[in-house]
């Protein structure tokens, strides 16, 4: 089952994020978006997935930019979502992941 898609551009879609009051975003990366994008390339993302066990779940991503500058954007209260068993996935487009 789908819940939510979360992007990186602070855009998202699906059952889990329409209509969810208690969904807030924090993001203090695309204020000046050209100058975000470019901090992109060559970049290192951390992405924590967290099920709170309460039927939420949070995604946080950090950003360490080409640019030397860290960013931060968080997507907390994804719900519902089952909270014994939560699955995600990455699709990325041009770049590569590595798991640690």
């Amino acid at each position: 089952m789908e819940y939510a898609v979360v992007r990186a551009d602070n855009y998202g879609w699906g059952a889990s994020s329409e209509d969810n009051a208690g969904l807030t975003t924090v993001c203090d990366a695309q204020n000046d978006w050209a100058s975000w994008l470019a901090a992109m390339d060559e970049a290192l993302v951390t992405v924590s997935v967290t099920n709170c066990g309460d039927g939420t779940a949070n995604v946080k991503c950090v950003m360490v930019g080409n640019d030397g500058n860290t960013y931060n954007q968080e997507y907390n209260g994804i719900a519902p979502v089952d909270a014994e068993d939560l699955s995600f996935r990455f699709t990325v487009d041009g770049s590569h992941l590595v798991f640690e």
